[in-house]
């Protein structure tokens, strides 16, 4: 290839030479000038081609532009292949950058730490604070939670940012305390029954940012609902003399017919004086059981409650307005669940529901359930109130008659020609003077919070999601050998959440798994773990349920994820556990970023975006390091017009690298 120069020089030798000749022999001035003209255009097309000619060096320096704006401002372009002017040109713009940015970098640390010393007052808070709080959108997805709710739901579902609450609380109850809160505008409290069997008091409060709505939890253990055996033991013991002395003194007047009056008077007394003591301890020992079995009761409004009881029975909403002022004491959500229980029951006898309705009686108020169909009898009523509930399609702790022990209601049932109605009693309470709205502040800082959740969508995989609003869980394996088809297994397992673009250190996934296959020496070289380490592990079958549990419905996320997944692929075959139908793979997206590259190794990738590589070939930093580079990348990804799932997910099926199998 002739240089520009070397070209130039050409032309104007031949333009010479063609000259002389045609001099020579041509002495046409109309000749000589078309001759020159040609030569002339023959070099300016010289010289347009060498300059709109791309130079090889081009991408080079398109890729260092990118790399200063985007990832890692320090990186130096010292690629030979750039004129040198040029390369230092741009590496004394780049460090201009970097001081102007540092500047400004110092001006926000300097506000940051003003601010940090107010975050660290209210973390002392926080921390000092006994209550349970979550925080959820108004469809359950987590948004905050702080220690003391970790510590209480410690033996439910793992508490995490952006998964349903309805994995801990069942949905049902959740979604009656919303729609009250939605309804009225103002905090409401009950008891919610977690999946785990156990029973919590709950408050909830509005909460609004920004014009979203979701809703604060407050959450307190409640005691069970049946006395401990110390209780009963403490009633009993002081007693077994009153009792002893009852009967001697029964035994006394029926064996011996010919006491004396006295004596019989006397026996009679002792008799009347045990029993009236029994009498009372018994009264004593009901209120108290009463008390301690007792819902916590709140003031609910009738024209509140009353459109929530239809739902159950598939009813048309009664007319609120003529409820209005009505209010009862009650728990609401169990008293939906005995509706619930209501409903399901005569749906199993074939009646049908017919109508709802409420009156005001003196000290209380009366809910009137109508069906039609078969007649349903006392004895056959006072039956089914014994019977524990189906919730969910699994069986209740509470039966009906243990529902309206503890609220404090009746339930009695009059028979008709064509069906027959069903009477709840509960206890009237009066209105409230102060109904206004209410909107609970949050508490000082919490420990753990993404409020950005309220912009993503419930369904995760959703291929139009923006992959900076993505729920992933990024992990890694260690195994036994490189061939899982030929009987290699997993042996250490580390996983972290990337949510909304950013790390969330405290969610983390680790743990050494047992097996009985041999570790080759080959890849006990590279992570170092030696069959020693796994003989008090988790098995295969426990590790890969705690991992999918620690998934819930996030996106997986790995380094050349293809091999990792063919490992998880056969072991949850094994022992029948479905994988997420969908992953995304950093080797995949960095030959996507990186097309003239030929080493996408993920040290290499690192390298490029400035991050430092710690914890190299262990499950969990390999993990950390793959979500660090996953962030760093999304800038990079997003000037290449990739944006979305759906985008990121096509742009690496279409990647040479797509084709590797394991």
């Amino acid at each position: 290839m002739f240089g520009l120069s070397a070209v130039l020089q050409a032309v104007v030798l031949l333009g010479v030479g063609l000259t002389g000749a045609v001099l020579g022999v041509v002495t046409d001035f109309v000749a000589l000038a078309i001759v020159l003209q040609l030569l002339g255009l023959f070099g300016l097309l010289v010289l347009c081609w060498q300059i709109l000619r791309r130079p090889q060096w081009l991408p080079r320096v398109q890729h260092a532009v990118e790399l200063w704006v985007s990832a890692n401002p320090d990186f130096e372009l010292n690629d030979a292949r750039v004129p040198p002017v040029l390369r230092e040109a741009l590496n004394t713009l780049a460090a201009h950058s970097r001081g102007q940015k540092g500047r400004v970098t110092a001006e926000v640390d300097e506000a940051t730490a003003r601010f940090a010393q107010d975050r660290a007052l209210l973390r002392g808070l926080i921390e000092s604070m006994d209550g349970a709080l979550v925080a959820a959108t108004i469809d359950g997805r987590i948004l905050l939670y702080n220690a003391a709710a970790v510590d209480l739901l410690a033996q439910e579902e793992t508490l995490a940012l952006g998964r349903s609450l309805f994995v801990v609380f069942r949905r049902w109850a959740v979604s009656h305390f919303v729609a009250r809160l939605t309804d009225s505008g103002r905090r409401v409290t009950g008891v919610l029954a977690s999946r785990g069997g156990r029973t919590f008091h709950a408050r909830f409060s509005p909460l609004s940012l920004d014009g979203r709505q979701g809703f604060l939890l407050a959450l307190e253990p409640l005691a069970a609902f049946a006395p401990g055996q110390s209780d009963l033991a403490q009633f009993i013991e002081p007693r077994r003399a009153r009792l002893a002395n009852l009967q001697a003194a029964a035994e006394t007047l029926q064996d011996q017919a010919d006491l004396a009056e006295e004596q019989r008077q006397r026996l009679v007394a002792v008799i009347a004086t045990e029993t009236a003591e029994l009498v009372r301890s018994f009264a004593q020992l009901s209120e108290r059981l009463a008390a301690d079995s007792a819902l916590p009761l709140d003031d609910v409004a009738a024209r509140d409650l009353l459109p929530l009881l239809a739902d159950r029975l598939a009813l048309g909403v009664p007319d609120r307005e003529a409820y209005a002022g009505v209010w009862l004491r009650a728990e609401s959500a169990s008293l939906v669940l005995l509706v619930d229980a209501i409903a399901r029951w005569w749906q199993a006898r074939s009646c049908s529901p017919a109508e709802l309705g409420l009156s005001v009686e003196e000290g209380h108020v009366v809910i009137a359930m109508t069906w039609q169909g078969d007649g349903i009898g006392a004895d056959e009523l006072r039956d089914w109130q014994q019977r524990r509930m189906a919730v969910d399609e699994d069986e209740s702790a509470w039966s009906p008659q243990q529902l309206l022990e503890t609220q404090g209601g009746t339930l009695w049932g009059e028979p008709s020609d064509n069906g027959g109605s069903l009477f709840l009693l509960l206890a009237r309470a009066e209105e409230p003077l102060e109904r206004g709205n209410v909107s609970d502040s949050l508490p000082a800082r919490p420990e753990y919070f993404d409020f950005g959740l309220f912009d993503t969508p419930v369904d995760g995989a959703d291929r139009d999601l923006p992959l900076n609003r993505l729920a992933l869980t990024v992990f890694d394996t260690e195994t036994t050998g490189l061939n899982p088809s030929q009987g290699d297994e997993i042996i250490s397992i580390g996983a972290i959440r990337v949510l909304n673009g950013r790390l969330i250190g405290q969610e983390i996934f680790e743990t050494l798994v047992r097996t009985d296959k041999p570790i080759h020496p080959e890849s006990q070289k590279i992570h170092g773990i030696h069959a020693g380490m796994l003989r008090d592990a988790p098995g295969q079958e426990e590790s890969i349920q705690r991992l999918l549990a620690f998934v819930g419905d996030n996106l997986l996320l790995g380094h050349n994820v293809a091999f990792d997944l063919r490992f998880l692929e056969i072991a949850s075959r094994r022992y029948g556990y479905t994988l997420p139908a969908m992953s995304l793979d950093t080797l995949l997206l960095s030959s996507v970023v990186y097309p003239e590259r030929d080493q996408h190794r993920l040290e290499d990738i690192a390298e490029r975006l400035g991050v430092t590589v710690l914890g190299r070939h262990t499950s969990l930093g390999d993990a950390l390091l793959t979500a660090e580079v996953f962030c760093r990348m999304l800038p990079l990804l997003e000037q290449k017009g990739i944006r979305t799932l759906g985008e990121a997910l096509d742009a690496s099926r279409e990647s040479w690298y797509a084709r590797l199998g394991y």
